[in-house]
């Protein structure tokens, strides 16, 4: 009798050590998504980002207009806002790829 009920016991010692585990881990996994979700790019930070490089020419500009005096100086410039360019659409293609990860991984 005493072996029935120690067994009992412990099966419901593993049941609830389970049960623990499995909020454990939901928990956990639910602080993750909310931290993923916080490092999702905002559109914001693209306008920022323009905003940005276009006060840096104006006070470049303010700064040093002999600066676009120069024949290559808008040569410069377009390379510039190109790369600029080309970062930010790599930028959005990696966090597709990251967001097609994720999506994958959860189904």
């Amino acid at each position: 009798m005493d072996n029935q009920h120690s067994n009992e016991e412990q099966l419901t010692a593993q049941q609830k050590a389970a049960e623990l585990e499995s909020l454990y881990q939901q928990d956990k996994l639910a602080e993750l998504n909310k931290e993923f979700e916080a490092l999702r790019p905002k559109a914001w930070n693209t306008w920022g980002d323009v905003l940005l490089a276009l006060f840096w020419f104006w006070m470049l500009y303010w700064l040093a207009p002999e600066f676009f005096e120069q024949p290559w100086a808008f040569t410069l410039l377009m390379f510039i806002f190109i790369v600029l360019a080309r970062i930010g659409h790599e930028s959005k293609r990696i966090n597709k790829r990251i967001d097609l990860l994720k999506s994958m991984l959860q189904k």
